[in-house]
């Protein structure tokens, strides 16, 4: 199938090798692990705990979220509300 209009090779290759920056988190014991610990340790939903294991195994210094707390440190990583956190406040020039 071909997308009507279709997107330009250029930036299709463009956006393809952002994403092949990205680090991808494969679930293994040692996450769950930290998933259940972070779960047990700041009382997180299991949804919130996997979230916040997946931030700091893929090596993220900020989690951006509205549903934990703003400043709040999860297993060494920031949590960041966007919507009361300016970015200024956050990223370092």
């Amino acid at each position: 199938m071909k997308l009507k209009p279709s997107l330009d090779l250029g930036i299709a290759r463009r956006d393809v090798g952002r994403l092949l920056r990205w680090t991808v988190v494969t679930p293994d014991a040692a996450f769950y692990r930290l998933a259940f610990d972070i779960q047990d340790r700041y009382r997180f939903s299991w949804w919130d705990s996997l979230i916040a294991a997946a931030a700091k195994q893929g090596g993220c210094t900020h989690l951006l979220t509205e549903d934990l707390t703003n400043g709040q440190r999860v297993a060494g990583v920031a949590v960041v509300d966007p919507f009361q956190a300016a970015p200024e406040t956050v990223l370092s020039p």
